[in-house]
């Protein structure tokens, strides 16, 4: 009999400085939406998980299978149904810095 051991995710603390010039900011895991109150998004598709890069007219863009979403993570096309799940962050106006828990 084989055993397979699972890793356990162990949460993982990242801190992006803003950059006022450019509405999203992709990171590994995360997508920062900087405006007057930030939105951070996992960056991970909701329909397989490919990761999100692209930000085209408006719309966060999966490239594997064409899934759009809005700039709140909801879906605009298929084939993902699923809202991108919002995570957890605090910012720093002083420093203009987020730390993001992912």
């Amino acid at each position: 009999m084989i055993h397979t051991q699972r890793k356990s995710k162990k949460k993982e603390v990242v801190r992006v400085s803003l950059n006022g010039n450019r509405k999203v900011l992709f990171h590994e895991d995360c997508i920062i939406i900087n405006k007057d109150e930030p939105v951070v998004l996992s960056s991970h598709c909701t329909h397989l998980g490919c990761r999100i890069q692209t930000f085209e007219n408006g719309q966060l863009i999966c490239p594997c299978h064409g899934s759009a979403f809005d700039l709140e993570g909801n879906p605009l096309k298929g084939p993902a149904i699923t809202q991108l799940k919002k995570l957890d962050f605090t910012l720093n106006k002083q420093t203009q810095t987020i730390t993001i828990k992912i």
